[in-house]
């Protein structure tokens, strides 16, 4: 197995094709940027708006990983200190988490529950 980095939106392992697909690789990870990502879009598309204005983020995305028989060696040499990274899609930072995941879900209506407390 070729070791593989997908940059895609957070939605994605909520998916169907993700969970059908991702199954066979035995210890794929995430690597989730603290920092939500911005994008451009080009300026032959987009002429008549200033470069300040094409600067898009019309989605959360995270990394999307397996290194296969090198994984640990690759990150026990990598320093990830604007990210997040997890084996466990339940460890996935709330924030980053879609929007109809249950985990997110019962984390957010738990949070509720204590503001209405209060």
């Amino acid at each position: 197995k070729k070791p593989w980095l997908l940059l895609l939106p957070n939605y994605v392992y909520m998916k169907e094709f993700y969970v059908k697909f991702f199954a066979e690789f035995k210890n794929p990870f995430y690597i989730v940027p603290k920092k939500r990502y911005s994008f451009y879009s080009p300026q032959t598309i987009r002429k008549n708006i200033k470069s300040s204005e094409r600067k898009t983020s019309p989605f959360k995305t995270f990394w999307y990983a397996d290194f296969g028989s090198i994984t640990k060696e690759v990150l026990a040499a990598s320093k990830f200190d604007d990210c997040t990274v997890t084996f466990k899609l339940q460890n996935l930072p709330f924030d980053c988490m879609d929007s109809s995941d249950p985990i997110r879900k019962k984390h957010r209506d738990k949070e509720r529950s204590i503001s209405r407390r209060r």
